[in-house]
């Protein structure tokens, strides 16, 4: 069983130096696990890398009309 960590996460959805040897990881015929601990430190990097863009994205503020 391969545990993934955010890092393994991050480097798959961002083109990085280890982009490659994530991919690698999550195609091995394995079974693989996480954690909630892991999700939220991803999406935490995530938010950082796109600079605040993914908080609108996942939860767009509604516009209110007068």
């Amino acid at each position: 069983m391969i545990y993934v960590d955010a890092n393994i996460l991050y480097n798959y959805i961002f083109e990085t130096e280890l982009t490659e040897y994530s991919l690698k990881v999550l195609s091995l015929n394995e079974p693989k696990i996480t954690s909630d601990t892991v999700v939220n430190e991803a999406i935490f990097a995530f938010e950082k890398a796109s600079k605040g863009k993914l908080r609108d994205y996942i939860s767009p503020k509604t516009k209110t009309h007068p």
